[in-house]
């Protein structure tokens, strides 16, 4: 099967997935990759401007949800992930690739999904038993949200500020269900993310993120 041809939008996010090659767990302590992975933010947002909604780090593999005001995801990705891979070949001397090939893509153009798709990003660390909370996670935007602290590049949410100070908000964001991932793992498998087989999209509204 051939690579799918990439959909470049400037109206909805997209959710981004790369892995390590053979899903090696990075060979570096995942604090100094997370240093090597906000200086190619910064980067790649200098060379092509961006809107980082969410990123989350793990030990094989990141999370984004990214969207692009010049329609241009192909440009971001090449400087994002060249400089990062670059980095972490020099800091640990590795001949071969750092990622298993292209990154993964899903344009999350629902406004009810998008909601989600964001929840099963932040709780990475939680699924894979590294991290009782997502909002305690440190390799995450959210951590940053959450406290109230200077991020590398400008950060965007879909939520308002006052929402992550507010318990109930935070336990939804750590409520887990098994059946919904499984849903949400299979629709992050298309072009534009989709967990049910059926069923009228609502699209985003316009809004400042």
């Amino acid at each position: 099967m051939g690579r799918r041809k990439l959909i470049k939008t400037d109206e909805f996010p997209y959710h981004i997935v790369s892995r390590t090659n053979n899903k090696e767990w990075f060979a570096l302590e995942l604090e100094q990759v997370w240093r090597i992975v906000k200086d190619s933010l910064l980067y790649s947002y200098e060379r092509c401007p961006f809107e980082l909604i969410d990123f989350v780090l793990m030990n094989n593999h990141y999370h984004m949800l990214i969207k692009t005001p010049n329609a241009n995801i192909d440009e971001i990705m090449f400087y994002f992930n060249s400089f990062l891979s670059k980095s972490l070949r020099l800091r640990t001397n590795r001949i071969n690739r750092m990622f298993g090939g292209r990154y993964k893509w899903s344009i999350v153009d629902n406004e009810t999904y998008l909601y989600t798709v964001t929840r099963y990003i932040f709780q990475n660390p939680i699924r894979a038993g590294i991290s009782t909370d997502c909002n305690s996670y440190p390799f995450s935007t959210l951590f940053y949200k959450v406290n109230k602290l200077k991020f590398c590049i400008p950060l965007y949410s879909l939520f308002p500020t006052s929402n992550f100070s507010d318990h109930s908000f935070i336990d939804w964001l750590n409520s887990i269900n098994d059946k919904r991932d499984n849903e949400i793992r299979r629709g992050l498998k298309q072009k534009y993310f989709n967990p049910c087989s059926t069923g009228p999209r609502k699209k985003i509204h316009h809004k400042n993120w």
